[in-house]
């Protein structure tokens, strides 16, 4: 298995490499610098096992197959885990598991997780004001 980019892996399927999209899943082009690193973590050296959605293996971007990923063999929900760390935003078209995923991006939104995190402006006084 390889890491393509923040939303995508290459995993043997079916006897042959394929490129494989989180399913429900958007990891924005602004933001791959942040949810790649957390992907990698999560996959690198693991063993997944692939699921398909209402859509029944749909070619989507770039003709990438879609899939919700799980982790063998913990069972993590791959996907699930990028929107609940705040690495990713809910594809609403996209899948038959939007409402769990919507619940847990929004709960990482309200809790400034992930790309939610956005620095807090520091006022600094010098000798000057």
């Amino acid at each position: 298995m390889n890491i393509e980019s923040a939303s995508h892996i290459k995993v043997d399927y079916e006897g042959k490499s394929t490129s494989i999209v989180l399913l429900g899943v958007n990891t924005w082009s602004h933001t791959h610098h942040m949810a790649e690193p957390l992907l990698r973590d999560l996959l690198v050296g693991e063993w997944v096992y692939l699921r398909f959605g209402d859509e029944k293996k749909v070619k989507g971007y770039a003709n990438r197959l879609q899939a919700y990923i799980y982790r063998a063999p913990d069972g993590l929900f791959v996907n699930l885990e990028m929107i609940r760390l705040g690495y990713g935003q809910v594809l609403k078209h996209l899948g038959d598991r939007i409402k769990l995923f919507q619940h847990y991006g929004d709960r990482a939104k309200t809790e400034t997780k992930g790309i939610w995190n956005k620095p807090k402006e520091i006022k600094v006084k010098t000798l000057w004001d």
